[in-house]
């Protein structure tokens, strides 16, 4: 049981992250989810029948913008004493809570953009980003068929500006669509760089303040990151029809890879840059001494030497967030959160009078 009358817990999350303008957004008096912290916030306030700010939430891993999870962790600390909604009969029955939240976010809309995968308590002591052993990320790239004749193609569909296929649609926003050449060689050369322990300060972004002020916060000393594995591998279209002639077809038209990559952590965009470097070398852009310079010689600026642009975030995927479950009972060390150091929120019943956010509670962890 946590302080104050309160006990924490470990949320386990799937989003779709082409919905939310922002991850980790959270405004003092939310009216619409606009992004998946305030979503998920405003369902476990309004089914335990809480006040939303007693719903102290933090993520595991922090997505950027469009960016999708199959599995991210969250982190809550939750009142010991509510009266839940009806449909909640045990309300420490954390099954039931999470059965009650996807039907809630079913009930308004929310089936397809968000998804409770679990819900369990854990120790006081447990922090979600620090105690992570691992977190795995997947990439999906959809490549056309060089072999195919595109134009005929088109044509054979009836009109010639048609898509070729219904699949391409599905994955505009579950990949990054790129054209030929893209050598598979060459690309996996460029993933074997990436392994092993490195300093990524110049895949770090910042922005033209910090740049002329000298100030890029922590890159000596925080942008060293340890690779225990980056891959490409063949990979399958993201929406697949019952009709097998129709999935032959999509095969034949795109070729689908995922690039994996397994850390504990990383600097923000760091693989859509990465993704973005692979690409480039794949598709004869760039060369592998250009990317061995780069990690050579680490310094935020030294990206814009090379002009490239980011990986769109909607062909990234949180596949997975480990731990070792021995810290979900007995987390060595403790950690505190912005909360635990805050003096306990008072909730004026029918007052008018807001209310100031804990320090801490929007990025604590």
């Amino acid at each position: 049981m946590g302080s104050s009358g309160r006990r924490r817990y470990l949320i386990w999350i799937a989003y779709a992250g082409g919905v939310y303008g922002r991850f980790n957004a959270m405004a003092k008096h939310p009216k619409s989810p606009s992004s998946v912290m305030s979503l998920l916030e405003r369902v476990i306030s309004e089914t335990l029948r809480i006040d939303w700010r007693q719903a102290r939430i933090s993520p595991s891993s922090r997505t950027d913008a469009g960016v999708h999870a199959l599995r991210n962790a969250v982190t809550a600390d939750l009142p010991v004493h509510f009266t839940p909604i009806p449909s909640i009969r045990d309300p420490n029955d954390c099954t039931q809570w999470k059965k009650c939240w996807n039907e809630a976010l079913e009930d308004y809309g929310f089936a397809d953009s968000l998804k409770i995968l679990d819900v369990h308590p854990v120790a006081t002591g447990f922090n979600g980003r620090y105690h992570v052993a691992y977190r795995k990320y997947v990439y999906r790239l959809c490549v056309e068929n060089p072999e195919v004749d595109w134009a005929s193609t088109l044509s054979y569909y009836g009109h010639p500006d048609a898509y070729p296929h219904l699949g391409g649609f599905g994955e505009l926003n579950h990949s990054w669509m790129i054209r030929p050449p893209f050598d598979v060689y060459k690309a996996r050369q460029a993933c074997a760089l990436f392994k092993g322990e490195q300093n990524v300060a110049s895949f770090y972004p910042f922005d033209d303040t910090e740049l002329t002020n000298n100030k890029i916060p922590g890159w000596e000393l925080d942008t060293m990151r340890y690779f225990l594995s980056v891959s490409l591998d063949p990979g399958q279209p993201y929406c697949k029809s019952r009709d097998p002639v129709l999935n032959a077809h999509m095969a034949d038209l795109y070729h689908c890879y995922n690039f994996t990559v397994v850390a504990r952590s990383f600097v923000k965009r760091q693989i859509r840059r990465m993704m973005s470097w692979i690409v480039a070398i794949a598709s004869g852009k760039r060369t592998m001494d250009d990317l061995k310079w780069l990690l050579d010689n680490p310094h935020p600026s030294h990206w814009l030497r090379f002009n490239l642009k980011d990986a769109p975030a909607h062909g990234l995927y949180l596949t997975d967030v480990v731990y070792d479950p021995r810290m979900y009972t007995d987390p060595v060390p403790q950690y505190q959160l912005g909360w635990d150091l805050s003096p306990p929120l008072r909730i004026l019943h029918g007052s008018s009078q807001p209310v100031t956010l804990l320090h801490g509670d929007k990025d604590a962890g």
